[in-house]
């Protein structure tokens, strides 16, 4: 299993092949137009080791969180599983945009700030053989 932690730019393409399969499918876990919420999520693809991992340390890491609810979703019939954080939105309120992006950016850097420090963790747990 590759270890996980590092953190680098990419080619999107690499990512999402195709945009209407791929990036479409990933963003429309992230806006919901029908219940109005935006959401930050993690996103844990083809390792639901890493889940269940992070799932055994969920009171830790919402502590450290705190003011925000996450949802965690396993997605038991799909490869990947979700961490989220969800607000309420309208996608009509284009004055209110930029707020919804400043949201975003704070959601995703407490989020990457609490979840990488798991990554090493994780990948301990696994060299050792106890996960």
């Amino acid at each position: 299993m590759q270890k996980l932690g590092i953190l680098k730019k990419i080619n999107l393409r690499q990512f999402w092949p195709h945009e209407a399969n791929d990036f479409t499918k990933w963003l429309s876990n992230l806006i919901n137009t029908q219940k109005k919420t935006l959401s930050c999520a993690i996103y844990i693809r083809n390792c639901k080791e890493l889940f269940y991992f992070l799932e055994t340390q969920k009171d830790e890491i919402e502590n450290i969180i705190k003011d925000n609810i996450l949802e965690w979703l396993e997605l038991p019939n799909n490869k990947a599983s979700l961490i989220k954080i969800n607000t309420q939105f309208n996608l009509d309120d284009e004055i209110n945009w930029s707020k919804y992006f400043k949201w975003m950016i704070e959601k995703y850097q407490i989020m990457t700030d609490t979840f990488i420090k798991y990554l090493s963790k994780f990948n301990q747990n696994f060299d050792d053989n106890n996960y």
